[in-house]
Formats: structure tokens, sequence, C-alpha cells
């Protein structure tokens, strides 16, 4: 990994969490701030998921073998996703059944109409 690209991670990372420790105390925050240290925090998780996909992923592509891949599989425990869980899985589940339903109906009403 160039250390550019560790650098601006880091960078970044300990920007927002400072932004975000010095307003934890605060009873009030004004909404520029709250917004200014979000905006950051995404900016290091963007950084963060694009250097895995475009350097971490792509090595390891490379270097595990299927016992590896199999290996790091019995080892992770399975679980819910961490960010969204379950029910938020479902819920989009719903909502896409939804949406192809309005999008057939709409196909059927412009094609009869």
């Amino acid at each position: 990994m160039p250390s550019t690209s560790i650098s601006l991670v880091c960078s970044t990372y300990w920007k927002s969490r400072y932004a975000y420790s010095t307003r934890e105390g605060d009873a009030i925050s004004s909404r520029a701030a709250l917004e200014a240290a979000a905006a950051m925090y995404l900016v290091y998780c963007r950084n963060h998921l694009s250097t895995e996909e475009r350097q971490a992923m792509p090595r390891a592509a490379q270097l595990l073998t299927q016992e590896d891949w199999a290996a790091i599989a019995d080892a992770a425990p399975e679980s819910s996703d961490p960010m969204f869980g379950e029910e938020v899985q479902a819920r989009f589940a719903t909502l896409r059944k939804q949406i192809a339903a309005e999008a057939s109906l709409s196909t059927q009403q412009q094609c009869c109409a």
C-alpha cells in the first residue's frame, strides 16, 4: 500500500475522532459542527473501503489459497450484518418486492392503456 493512502486514511480518521470527541461533552453542539464531523467520518469510511477494495482484497485474492479462504470462513463468527442486522435485510427484501410489484403494474398499465 502506498504510504500516502495510509497517511490520508489515518489523518482523516483522527481528525474525525478529534472533532467528535471535542463535541462529545458539549451540551449543545451546532448543526454545522455535527455535519462537519459526520462528513469527515464519511470520508474516512469511504477511503477505508476504497483502500480495501483497490489494494487489500486484490492482494489477498492473489496470495490466499482455497484452504486459506476456508480457514478464514471457519474462523469468522456467523452473525447478521453488524451495521444493519437482519431486520433491515428483511425490510429491504420487502421494499424490493414492493418496487418490483409497482414496476410491473406500471408496465402493464402502459402496455394496455
